[in-house]
């Protein structure tokens, strides 16, 4: 019985090489670290940006909450649901301003939030605005 390991595989490997006209994997150029593209760059940007504005939630004496603590803003897209669902008066396609917190009647909770009070419910005079 032979041993595997003692086996020249490279040498059992035909590569045509260079001198065939044909660059191969071997002869190729090593590959590049992974570079974002310039949209993720810019997200980065955003979030980072994002972050530091926010910085500590608990700064705000009153009960005010971000926009991102809520479960109808989509992550992806930036946009809120609240218009499309008929309960904020604004474009389908209204994308809040992330950088300052505010009190909204359609706010629902997410996980993250103590305290799970909708914005209805919390911020009762904001119906009479609406």
């Amino acid at each position: 019985m032979s041993r595997l390991d003692a086996m020249d595989w490279a040498g059992c490997i035909k590569h045509p090489g260079p001198a065939a006209g044909i660059e191969g994997p071997l002869d190729s150029e090593p590959t590049k670290p992974y570079e974002p593209t310039p949209e993720e760059k810019e997200r980065a940007r955003k979030r980072r940006a994002l972050e530091e504005a926010q910085g500590d939630p608990g700064r705000f004496a009153d009960d005010r909450r971000w926009c991102t603590d809520c479960e109808r803003l989509n992550a992806d897209t930036g946009r809120c649901s609240a218009p499309a669902a008929g309960l904020l008066i604004a474009s389908r396609n209204y994308q809040p301003a992330l950088t300052m917190p505010r009190r909204c009647i359609a706010y629902r909770p997410c996980c993250c939030d103590p305290i799970k009070t909708p914005g209805a419910v919390r911020w009762p005079w904001l119906k009479d605005a609406v």
